[in-house]
C-alpha cells in the first residue's frame, strides 16, 4: 500500500505497530505499519522521527513534494550492500555519453508515440510525431553530452508545442515553466512530474543502485539525477497522457487551482482529484505503470552488467 498524505498541516507518527494521521492532536486516520510499501508527504506534513526511524528499519521509502509540484526530496533507504554493483555504477558515469544518447532517444521515441496517439483523434497533431523523431538524426551524431542535452531540449519544445493543440478551451498551454508554474495546466504537469520521480527513485532504491549518480542530469549533492534520468521516458506516456485526459474529460476544473507568488497551484481539492486519477493509472490489479517502471530500472541495472537495455515504450494504445 502507499500513502499518499496531502491534508497541511498533519501530523504522522508511529503507535503499536500502526501509522497515525494527527490534525490539531486528534487522529484521523490510522493504517498498520505492516502494509504501507511506500509513504509520500505532500505540503507541509510534518513526520515524526521515531515514524522516519521505524520506516527506515522496514525498508520504505518517504518522498517529500512541495504543494507547487516540485520535488524535495526523500529520505534514502541504506544501500542494499552490492559493493560490485555500486562499483559499475559510478564506472559508468566516468563515460556519461552512451547512456545519456540512449536515455534521450527512449524519450523522443516515446513523445513520438503520444502524439501518433493523439493525432489519431485529432488529426493535425499527428505530423508532430515526424517532427519529432527527426532529432533521432542529430542525436545519433551527438558526440558530448552537452550536444545530447541540447537535442533533448529542441524535440521537447517541439512535442510541447503539438500538445498545445490537446489542450481544450478554458484551459491554455503556451510552453511548459516550472518554478513557479504559470499557468494550470503547467501545475497539472509539474505535480505529476513530481509524483513519477518518487515512483522512479523507490524501483531505484529497490534495485540496490544509487539515485544520485546520472548521465544525462548532472549529479550534485542529493539530487536524484539516475531518478531524472530514468523519468525521462514515461513522462510523456504517463504523466502527459494522464494530464490530457482529465482536461477534456472535464475531471479537473479552473476551480481546482490557487495562484501564488506569481505561479498557480493545485489546491487541496485538485491535488487530491489528481492523485486519486494519478494511482488509478500505476496499476493495483493488472499490470500498471508502476510494475513498467520497475522493470526498466531493472533493465538499466542489467546494461551496468553488459545485458540490453530494451525500449519499454513502442506504442500508445
Amino acid at each position: 500500500m502507499r500513502l499518499w498524505i496531502t491534508r497541511q498541516g498533519a501530523v504522522l507518527r508511529s503507535s503499536r505497530g500502526q501509522i497515525l494521521l494527527e490534525t490539531e492532536g486528534q487522529v484521523e486516520k490510522a493504517w498498520p505499519l505492516e502494509i504501507v510499501e511506500e509513504v509520500v508527504l505532500v505540503g507541509s506534513v510534518q513526520p515524526s522521527v521515531n515514524l522516519l526511524r521505524t520506516l527506515s528499519n522496514r525498508g520504505v521509502p518517504v518522498h517529500l513534494v512541495a504543494t507547487s509540484g516540485r520535488y524535495r526530496g526523500a529520505f534514502f533507504l541504506p544501500l542494499s550492500g552490492q559493493a560490485e554493483l555500486l562499483k559499475l555504477q559510478v564506472w559508468s558515469t566516468l563515460d556519461p555519453l552512451p547512456i545519456a544518447k540512449r536515455i534521450v532517444e527512449g524519450k523522443i521515441r516515446a513523445m513520438g508515440a503520444v502524439l501518433r496517439a493523439w493525432g489519431k483523434r485529432v488529426p493535425r497533431v499527428r505530423e508532430g510525431a515526424s517532427e519529432v523523431e527527426a532529432f533521432l538524426l542529430m542525436l545519433s551524431h551527438a558526440e558530448d553530452v552537452e550536444s545530447v542535452r541540447g537535442i533533448e531540449g529542441g524535440a521537447t519544445a517541439t512535442y510541447f508545442r503539438h500538445f498545445a493543440v490537446m489542450v481544450p478551451s478554458p484551459f491554455a498551454f503556451a510552453a511548459r515553466t516550472t518554478r513557479p508554474p504559470r499557468d494550470p495546466v503547467n501545475a497539472l504537469l509539474s505535480f505529476g512530474y513530481s509524483l513519477l520521480l518518487t515512483q522512479v527513485v523507490t524501483a531505484i532504491q529497490m534495485a540496490g543502485l544509487h539515485p544520485a549518480l546520472g548521465y544525462l542530469h548532472v549529479s550534485h549533492g542529493a539530487r536524484p539525477a539516475l531518478a531524472l534520468d530514468l523519468m525521462e521516458e514515461f513522462r510523456s506516456v504517463f504523466v502527459d497522457r494522464l494530464v490530457v485526459r482529465m482536461l477534456r474529460q472535464g475531471i479537473v476544473n479552473l476551480g481546482h487551482f490557487r495562484p501564488v507568488k506569481g505561479g498557480v497551484y493545485l489546491n487541496d481539492e485538485g491535488r487530491g482529484v489528481f492523485l486519486r486519477h494519478f494511482t488509478r493509472g500505476l496499476g493495483t490489479e493488472n499490470e500498471g505503470f508502476r510494475e513498467h517502471i520497475f522493470r526498466y530500472v531493472q533493465h538499466f541495472k542489467g546494461y551496468l552488467r553488459g545485458e540490453s537495455f530494451p525500449f519499454l515504450v513502442k506504442g500508445v494504445p
